[in-house]
């Protein structure tokens, strides 16, 4: 369940972070960027689980 999560996650998500984003904007850089970023994250992988 995890690996297919992660497989979805590299078909669906990353094509589109690429589209829209530099590669140097595409993962924070720092402990902070990540507190930041992580809960907004695990949010979204959640809602978008929940409306499969």
């Amino acid at each position: 369940m995890v690996l297919d999560h992660a497989d979805a996650e590299e078909r669906e998500v990353c094509p589109l972070l690429h589209a829209h984003l530099a590669a140097d904007e595409l993962a924070p850089e720092s402990a902070t960027g990540n507190v930041i970023l992580g809960p907004a994250v695990a949010l979204f992988d959640r809602v978008r689980d929940a409306t499969r």
